[in-house]
């Protein structure tokens, strides 16, 4: 259920169907699986398959990060980071949340979890959750989450060369990683292909 719900989110190989996304999670979600639990964020998070609730996506990210779920504790942990909040039991608690997403990242990056490279190439990219803005450590970071399997990866290293983000910009390389995500069945890789395409690049 949950590898055909991430199939039809994301349109790997399939045909891109919100709604049957929409019920692979809602069914591995029932089940306590903490990807699922993120997979039915996201879906109310974008809209997809379901009305877009961003109260119900962050219920469902909550859910995820308390089942150990990586990306859903990177976002829990920004929503705490970003509240405005002088009341020091708020920032304690920030900052305990914080020791621990970056203790469970670094347990996950020594298991060479793919999300976890990915995630810490998010942090790194954008200079958040105790990171240092590094843009070199993060395409490293993209880089290895695509050698151990995580497609979207691919587009995020083709986004780094077609921006410039710390290396010189070569919208030949961009491409390059484009078309391998499209090869993939990843729609985003489609669309930076077709964009590319567009612009002339």
């Amino acid at each position: 259920d949950l590898s055909l719900g991430l199939s039809f989110f994301n349109g790997y190989g399939v045909e891109e169907i919100p709604k049957l996304a929409y019920a692979c999670f809602s069914k591995s979600a029932e089940a306590g699986n903490a990807l699922g639990e993120y997979g039915m964020a996201s879906c109310y998070n974008m809209g997809k398959g379901v009305p877009k609730d961003k109260n119900k996506g962050k219920e469902w990210e909550k859910k995820a990060a308390a089942h150990g779920d990586i990306f859903a504790m990177m976002h829990v942990c920004r929503d705490l980071s970003n509240n405005d909040n002088e009341d020091e039991t708020a920032n304690s608690k920030h900052n305990e949340y914080l020791i621990k997403f970056l203790n469970t990242l670094q347990a996950h990056i020594e298991k060479d979890d793919a999300r976890a490279y990915l995630v810490k190439g998010k942090c790194l990219e954008h200079g958040m959750l105790s990171y240092t803005q590094d843009y070199s450590a993060a395409l490293e970071c993209y880089i290895k989450a695509s050698n151990l399997g995580t497609v979207y990866a691919l587009t995020e290293v083709g986004d780094v060369y077609h921006d410039g983000r710390g290396v010189e910009k070569d919208y030949n390389k961009a491409f390059q990683w484009y078309e391998k995500a499209a090869q993939k069945g990843c729609v985003e890789g489609i669309y930076d292909i077709g964009l590319a395409r567009y612009l002339g690049e």
